[in-house]
């Protein structure tokens, strides 16, 4: 009888840690997917430039040269370095004020985690439709020469990663936020890519020890009856679309997660991913309603 219940609770403790580890490694995604989206905001703004083969080389260096030159400091995988041919390339497109700090590693973990603004300097262009012979159309210039564009770069905070996980657990093939609005001559800013499928949370939600009596009985209200960690179906911030998808979501039973995970119960899930730390007793004082600052 003894050995039989110890066996059943060694069974018990390697499904739970196999949960775990799905989880853990659907975040370390998302944080990869965080990493690479740093490093294509050092990627020109601008669609075309002045001179449309110096801004494509500017992009191809500059992935090159940060994924060199992060490949440590960021634990980004591979294990070989790229041979950069034209490595100037990469400084080509930021503005005098950016330059000397754009791409110092200093400067860029320092911007990884504290964020921070870069500058671009180039001509806004817009180019015709290639023409039967596949050559590109002519640029039309819509700026009296250069201009400066500012990107920012969000810090790396806990209300940061909440969002994201948020975000990242929207299932885009039952909802798709509309694209973001783009002025002519620019590109739009990276979006995110990661996903982290309700399979791989919800699991560790059911046996959570400090989630998963609260979700019993979030479930069992049919998701009406708010607690700590999951309130009423809501859009919001980070979300990726508004209460209609929320309601759908709800009606459906499909891709609810993200709608009524609270911000406490985000925090659990990267506490237990390895990614937030949180102080003794600090589920405790968390009541329904609670907001990251």
């Amino acid at each position: 009888g003894g050995e039989g219940a110890a066996g059943t609770a060694d069974e018990e403790q390697r499904r739970a840690l196999e949960r775990l580890k799905v989880l853990q490694f659907r975040v370390a995604l998302l944080l990869l997917d965080l990493k690479t989206q740093f490093m294509a905001l050092h990627e020109t703004p601008f669609l075309h430039g002045e001179r449309p083969a110096a801004t494509v080389e500017q992009r191809t260096a500059v992935r090159a040269v940060l994924g060199n030159m992060l490949r440590l400091p960021l634990s980004l995988p591979g294990l070989r370095f790229t041979r950069v041919l034209y490595p100037h390339f990469a400084w080509s497109a930021f503005a005098p004020s950016s330059r000397n700090a754009s791409l110092r590693v200093e400067d860029l973990c320092r911007r990884f985690v504290h964020g921070g603004a870069l500058e671009f300097e180039d001509v806004v262009t817009t180019a015709a439709a290639p023409g039967e012979d596949g050559e590109e159309g002519a640029l039309t210039p819509l700026t009296d020469g250069p201009v400066v564009v500012e990107v920012d770069v969000q810090p790396l905070t806990v209300r940061r990663l909440v969002e994201a996980m948020r975000e990242a657990m929207v299932d885009r093939s039952l909802t798709e936020p509309p694209p973001p609005e783009v002025a002519d001559g620019l590109v739009a800013a990276p979006r995110p890519g990661a996903y982290v499928p309700e399979e791989a949370v919800l699991p560790v939600l059911e046996t959570d020890r400090i989630m998963g009596a609260h979700w019993a009985g979030f479930a069992a209200s049919g998701y009406t009856a708010d607690n700590a960690f999951f309130h009423a179906p809501r859009g919001g911030a980070g979300a990726g679309a508004g209460d209609a998808a929320a309601a759908a979501a709800a009606t459906t039973g499909r891709n609810v997660l993200p709608y009524v995970c609270s911000d406490a119960c985000i925090v659990r899930l990267l506490e237990l991913a390895g990614y937030v730390g949180v102080p003794a007793g600090f589920y405790e004082g968390v009541t329904s309603g609670w907001q990251l600052a």
